[in-house]
């Protein structure tokens, strides 16, 4: 008989064969066609990062860059190595190990590399180990054959729960009485925990196979901060009441002939440092339409330290001359020229015991028209501020290494834990339902076996009034019906009173039979005939007779 195909089992094994090739491109050793390989470490010159006994998995393919643990071919001990790459000098590695002083003496080429360092399983070694010596191998020997004996001893004692009998009447109205049983409910909930569990156990492979921590960038391990200030002494009158110019006021040039500017330079640092450069000051005008002049203001000077102040006077007088010299040459009048102080900062030394070697130079333009020099309006240009910050390169520390899941960001450590914790919860979830519908098979009747099993195939029919047919045929067990079934096309009936369990299939006058006993259940309707297993010849017509 033709079998209706069921859409979840399909889908399931769809999966399956999915995760299955996944694992193969990703987990197959070499010696299988894969780009995987599988080696046990046994020093000490990887710690704390590596551990004697783990098993490490290396992936072959890509070129090594500096950091990355790779597995090499050591020709002078004539033995594989996993050690990083502490630098690349042309097709040569050098190659060290995180708790070694000292650097490879070989520096293998890229035909030595085996592959890069993927993930590791901590004391898979120790595990490998135990079960390599002979006692500990015989006692999982010795584990693996009582399962399996005690497995065909049940299966043994089940066929033996047969009770043959002869006669049966003939079938009435039949009902469908398919639907969910436990056994495919067990499959359907094993399957989905056995697929979470494989997915996790991906997820650690890849988790696993990443540092969870990198080197990333942290806080500056400097700051160069500049302030810009200038000041004058006027005539005290109506412009300037106290006779005093200050950072901020317009500089008006009937009265004020040159100012003095200055470049407050701090170097900011927490770490311990030594400092030295240079400073020199110089001023810019420029007309807006290509005309530049620079004049300096302060010659270069050395300095100590992490502060300096560099100092230049600004004669507007002589600004404002310029300006008219080139407006009667040009015939071009502009209405303001930009006045631009150029401090020029070069920084040496060390701080935290890194080397430093920087510079600064921040510009601060003024605007100059016929009467004053001002600062540009508050937001008209991001050099009219007064102060300038600019930090020095960043510390570098570790932190939390990342990976991306589905579109989702996920910190390896954290991934880590969830497919551990997800894992073994899935795989101990897959093991219970299988363990508990085996020791519910156990424990139910025959008949409530066969359902979980076969409850598919089986329709429920009313207990009947007459045989089937004329010769009966009782097969040894119901796997032997279902392959009658099969071959055949025919349904499998099934009538029940108390606890007698009728399994028929009917074919050109044969009725295969299985007879069960079991629990007894809700009553099949028999009104329309006597009990099951007999002929009762009140209910047959004389002619029957």
């Amino acid at each position: 008989m033709k079998h209706r195909l069921r859409p979840f089992p399909i889908l399931v094994a769809l999966l399956c064969a999915i995760m299955l090739a996944l694992a193969f491109v990703y987990l197959a050793p070499t010696k299988l066609g894969g780009s995987t390989v599988y080696s046990f470490t046994y020093g000490t010159s990887m710690e704390p990062k590596l551990h004697k006994g783990d098993l490490v998995v290396v992936r072959e393919g890509g070129a090594p860059a500096v950091g990355d643990a790779v597995l090499y071919n050591n020709r002078d001990l004539k033995q594989h190595v996993l050690h990083r790459v502490v630098r690349i000098d042309g097709d040569r590695y050098a190659l060290k190990g995180d708790n070694n002083a000292f650097v490879d003496t070989y520096e293998p080429s890229k035909a030595d590399i085996v592959g890069k360092l993927w993930f590791t399983v901590g004391g898979a070694g120790n595990v490998t180990g135990w079960l390599g010596q002979p006692k500990h191998a015989a006692i999982l020997t010795g584990a693996v054959a009582l399962l399996s004996l005690l497995g065909t001893g049940f299966k043994a004692r089940r066929r033996q729960r047969r009770k043959h009998t002869a006669g049966t009447r003939t079938a009435t109205h039949a009902h469908s009485g398919a639907g969910p049983v436990p056994g495919q409910v067990a499959q359907v909930v094993g399957g989905v925990l056995g697929l979470v569990a494989l997915a996790c156990a991906l997820l650690a492979a890849v988790s696993y196979g990443k540092s969870p921590t990198r080197l990333g960038d942290g806080p500056a391990l400097y700051a160069q901060q500049g302030v810009f200030g200038y000041e004058a002494q006027v005539p005290a009158g109506a412009v300037y009441e106290n006779g005093r110019l200050t950072t901020g006021q317009p500089a008006y040039v009937q009265v004020v002939r040159s100012l003095r500017v200055n470049f407050d330079y701090t170097v900011a640092t927490t770490a311990r440092h030594t400092l030295f450069g240079t400073t020199s000051l110089a001023v810019e005008m420029a007309n807006g339409s290509g005309w530049t002049r620079t004049f300096p203001l302060a010659a270069k000077t050395a300095f100590s330290g992490d502060k300096v102040r560099v100092t230049g006077i600004l004669q507007l007088a002589g600004l404002r001359a310029i300006a008219t010299r080139l407006e009667a040459v040009t015939g071009q009048v502009p209405d303001t020229y930009t006045i631009t102080l150029r401090p020029q900062v070069t920084l040496s030394g060390e701080v935290g015991g890194t080397p430093v070697k920087d510079a600064f130079s921040p510009p601060l333009q003024l605007a100059l028209d016929r009467y004053k020099l001002t600062l540009p309006p508050a937001g008209a240009t991001p050099d009219g501020e007064l102060q300038r910050a600019h930090d020095g390169p960043a510390t570098k520390r570790r932190v939390a290494n990342t990976l991306s899941v589905l579109g989702v960001k996920l910190e390896v450590q954290s991934a880590r834990r969830l497919a551990t914790v997800l894992g073994l919860a899935a795989l101990a979830g897959a093991l219970g339902v299988g363990l508990l519908f085996l020791l519910g098979l156990r424990k139910a009747d025959e008949p409530a076996r066969i359902r979980a099993r076969f409850g598919h195939l089986i329709v429920e029919i009313m207990a009947p009034r007459r045989r089937f047919a004329e010769h009966d045929v009782m097969m040894a067990s119901f796997e032997d019906l279902v392959r009658v079934s099969d071959r055949h096309g025919r349904l499998i009936l099934h009538a029940h009173e108390g606890d007698r369990h009728v399994y028929l299939v009917e074919d050109d006058g044969v009725a295969y039979r299985f007879e069960a006993e079991g629990r007894p259940e809700r009553q099949a309707p028999v009104g329309l005939g006597g009990p099951l297993g007999g002929e009762s010849t009140a209910d047959r017509t004389p002619a029957e007779r």
